[in-house]
């Protein structure tokens, strides 16, 4: 039978080599932060806000963008309150002032288109409240200088049982 030789810094080697997956699974355990994740999704699916800064060319400056999505819980003259959540997880009721200059899409059709909006009141126009329901699902576009106040520029909303995609860049 013919015997393996192993030279004493081989096995150091391979001691000092196991030694170090041990202890870099034990610190990795260890410093598991669930709340505060390393990575971003590599897709948002049912998200129930998101927020982005975009390069403005015709004004050459850049502007905050958001999406509001959820259920609508209540509507009173031109305030709409809606659930948001992602799947069966609430993560806040927010109330939104829709202004008369915001364009109102509900199941697809333009209700109010808010550059033709007439009228100088900052209520939306009641023909498009009319036909917000409690239990729609509803999108709400918010756009604004960066850092500053953010203004309602687009209501969606859907009768379908799952919230509005984001919208692309085509609107």
């Amino acid at each position: 039978m013919k015997r393996i030789r192993v030279s004493r810094a081989l096995l150091a080697v391979a001691a000092m080599a196991l030694a170090a997956v041990a202890f870099t699974a034990v610190a990795l355990a260890g410093a598991r932060d669930d709340s505060h994740p390393k990575l971003l999704p590599t897709k948002l699916v049912g998200v129930p806000e998101i927020s982005a800064v975009i390069w403005n060319a015709p004004t050459k400056s850049f502007i905050q963008f958001q999406v509001d999505r959820g259920k609508v819980t209540a509507v009173s003259g031109s305030t709409v309150t809606i659930q948001q959540h992602q799947g069966s997880n609430v993560w806040r009721t927010q109330s939104f002032t829709i202004p008369a200059n915001a364009d109102v899409t509900v199941n697809g059709h333009l209700i109010s288109n808010g550059s033709t909006a007439t009228g100088g009141g900052s209520t939306a126009p009641s023909n498009s409240d009319a036909r917000v329901k409690v239990g729609i699902h509803a999108r709400i576009v918010q756009t604004g200088l960066v850092g500053g106040t953010l203004q309602i520029v687009r209501l969606d909303v859907n009768r379908i049982d799952r919230d509005l995609p984001l919208p692309t860049a085509a609107g």
